[in-house]
């Protein structure tokens, strides 16, 4: 099954790095704005079981992503199994969902940036309110070279989900749980027109 080998880190703007990974020759892969769903049954049983079922959508279509539960860490790096497919309707499979008693427990958008390099994926995240995310995956012997190249602090990687980023958030500005939506407008970083590749 195919393994999902990531990290994130925090940063206050994402401009720098968007320069840093223009001036290294990366490969820009697009910009899109997402909408996310997690999504569980009764009793948030997939939850408890370290499972995530996530619908994405990206304007053209969603993905389905089911991601297992966290393996062993000792690598320093979140690693899960993960499944990816297309769906055609977002709107459809939440229904179908539903009529299978899986629901929405929490809803998020962002906006992300990819690009490549050193044969990882580079993710420029923006999320309401918690701000700015790089998230980095690829073989966990490429991860530290990808992320010094751009000027970031492996030893400052965070691998913590952004449910608990929220979460922590909210609890720490004492705000009841919500979903994590932009108010309105595309965020404060998005380069130009949205596209997804």
């Amino acid at each position: 099954m195919p393994l999902e080998i990531e990290t994130k880190f925090k940063v206050l703007r994402l401009d720098p790095f968007r320069r840093r990974l223009e001036a290294l020759g990366a490969d820009f892969a697009g910009t899109v704005r997402e909408k996310n769903w997690i999504l569980d049954g009764d009793k948030d049983w997939l939850r408890r079981r370290g499972v995530l079922f996530r619908l994405r959508d990206v304007g053209n279509g969603g993905v389905l992503t089911v991601k297992g539960p966290p393996k062993d860490e000792r690598s320093g790096f979140k690693t899960r199994e993960e499944i990816n497919c297309r769906v055609d309707s977002v709107p459809a499979f939440l229904l179908q969902m539903e009529m299978l008693e899986y629901w929405p427990i929490w809803i998020y958008e962002k906006i992300r940036e990819s690009w490549k390099w050193r044969d990882c994926s580079v993710e420029l995240d923006e999320f309401p309110e918690i701000g700015f995310f790089i998230e980095i995956e690829g073989d966990p012997g490429r991860i530290p070279a990808a992320a010094l190249d751009l000027g970031l602090d492996p030893e400052s990687r965070i691998n913590e989900t952004y449910f608990n980023i929220w979460v922590k958030y909210l609890d720490e500005s004492r705000q009841p749980f919500r979903d994590m939506v932009f108010a309105g407008g595309e965020g404060k970083n998005l380069p130009g027109k949205a596209e997804a590749e």
